[in-house]
């Protein structure tokens, strides 16, 4: 990956970083899927500087002068309600959020500030009790919590709240449980973590053409944990593995 820089034809003072000659703006969406593929100190370089953008919005972001320069207003247009800077906030945040948790090694523990921020504002525009709950923010803060030692209840009430509505988003619903998981097993409630590691190889024996092997390793893993991985040795978790042959495509066969 190439070195930052400012990019005269982007969005102003929006930082980029050009990857394989391709040039992308820190806020980019498709930055997500490529962070992954990305080498540690890459992946630092780009976090940083999406960091420091977040802070000169932080402090910026109520100058018009500065919010036209980064493409957030028109030529005439006043912010005059504070809702552009706040949806860039938000939006920044969510990304982070996402670099926290595909960077290797994760570092979902950090996050926490950056999800709350993008759930503040959600709140924001759903004040109502009654609302629906923005689960997939809410599986991330699970999980971030889960990683922090001392924040084990905190985590615990967030991933009740959504735990039985978050299926639609099945692979973060498996990734915060195995968060969930490792947690318990931290704090010594060996039935709570079986609880977990079984609802997921549950999912797995279900859908097991759903997801590649490497996928759902990388998916229940975290190489910052020491620990047995208990779901991937789950007898009905290492019987699909163990008879699995996974294929170039991301495709496998599974024998058995």
């Amino acid at each position: 990956m190439s070195q930052p820089t400012s990019d005269p034809n982007g969005l102003g003072p929006v930082p980029t970083v050009i990857i394989d000659g391709t040039s992308f703006v820190i806020v980019s969406k498709q930055l997500v899927d490529i962070l992954p593929s990305l080498s540690p100190s890459d992946q630092t370089t780009v976090i940083n500087l999406l960091a420091t953008f977040i802070k000169e919005v932080e402090t910026n972001g109520s100058d018009p002068i500065y919010m036209r320069a980064i493409g957030m207003l028109e030529p005439n247009e006043v912010d005059t309600d504070g809702n552009k800077k706040l949806h860039l906030l938000d939006g920044c945040s969510w990304q982070m959020a996402q670099f926290m948790r595909y960077c290797e090694p994760t570092r979902i523990d950090e996050a926490e500030p950056f999800i709350q921020t993008s759930l503040t504002q959600y709140r924001r525009f759903h004040p109502s009790e009654d609302a629906v709950k923005d689960v997939t923010p809410m599986l991330y803060l699970a999980a971030s919590y889960a990683k922090q030692p001392g924040k084990e209840a905190e985590a615990e009430r967030v991933f009740k709240e959504v735990e039985k509505e978050s299926w639609g988003s099945w692979r973060t619903n498996l990734w915060a449980r195995a968060h969930m998981s490792r947690m318990y097993r931290r704090v010594g409630k060996t039935a709570e973590a079986e609880e977990q590691e079984e609802h997921v190889a549950r999912w797995f024996t279900g859908h097991q053409f759903a997801i590649s092997p490497s996928d759902f390793k990388t998916t229940v893993g975290d190489s910052t944990y020491s620990g047995e991985n208990h779901i991937l040795n789950h007898p009905a978790v290492r019987n699909i593995l163990d008879n699995s042959v996974e294929l170039g495509t991301g495709m496998s066969i599974h024998f058995g």
